[in-house]
């Protein structure tokens, strides 16, 4: 989760500050699910008016179910990360409290959604973000926590690539499904 969640926070801040829309519209546009398709979102401007029109042929549509928690997520979205709303020099407490904020992002509705729907300990999604929002006030700015998570991020990976040379790695089916049991008989 801490991989995907950085790379979603930064693609937020990046929409904000305009820069790689398509590559961060991609990441963002159903995180947390708004259940929107990503064609009709490529070609038009990263402002609010433009996204609350790409989703008005939901009321008329077989899905219009869809629409008012559609309509409700992209203005939660814009509010907090709307067009220049941040910058790199905001504190990465702010951007977390905008990711909890209830009628805003409500990222935390969404990693206990997808982790029942995977099967996951929600516990443990809800307390690698609570660490990564704790490792994150120990930064002025969301420019040097994000410099700071990417070294962060590559070190992981370079030991996880020599850890996994020094051997077998034996797991259960259950094991890799991150479901727990007490015993195992090989």
């Amino acid at each position: 989760m801490s991989l995907i969640f950085l790379k979603i926070l930064k693609a937020y801040v990046e929409l904000s500050l305009g820069m790689n829309y398509k590559s961060n519209l991609f990441a963002v546009l159903n995180h947390p699910n708004r259940y929107l398709h990503s064609q009709q979102f490529l070609d038009i401007p990263y402002r609010e008016d433009s996204f609350l029109q790409a989703i008005e042929s939901l009321r008329h549509s077989k899905d219009t179910w869809r629409y008012p928690a559609a309509e409700k997520s992209i203005k939660g979205w814009f509010a907090s990360f709307g067009p220049n709303k941040i910058s790199l020099q905001t504190s990465p407490s702010e951007i977390f409290k905008l990711m909890e904020s209830k009628d805003k992002i409500n990222y935390k509705k969404h990693l206990k959604n997808i982790a029942s729907m995977k099967n996951e300990d929600v516990e443990s999604e809800l307390e690698i973000f609570e660490m990564l929002k704790e490792d994150a006030t120990r930064f002025e700015t969301v420019e040097s926590w994000l410099n700071h998570a990417k070294y962060m991020v590559a070190k992981t990976k370079e030991l996880n690539r020599k850890r996994s040379n020094d051997g077998i790695q034996l797991a259960t089916m259950h094991k890799s499904k991150r479901t727990r049991m007490e015993s195992c008989f090989l």
